[in-house]
């Protein structure tokens, strides 16, 4: 289980950096702010998603 942690972390934070380098360099439209807020929250709920599961799985 710990290395589907692990994924969940990497992947999200993958598509966090990703999202985060283009709002910030490519992007020049009216909704990016919008965008920022989306990423910053399915980085959160990933986040509080495997520290439930971590919490879970402990002995």
């Amino acid at each position: 289980m710990s290395g589907r942690l692990l994924f969940i972390m990497a992947i999200s934070t993958l598509i966090y950096a990703t999202g985060l380098w283009l709002t910030h360099t490519r992007l020049r439209w009216r909704y990016v702010g919008l965008l920022q807020i989306a990423l910053n929250g399915g980085y959160l709920i990933a986040i509080f998603y495997s520290a439930g599961l971590m919490q879970r799985l402990s002995p």
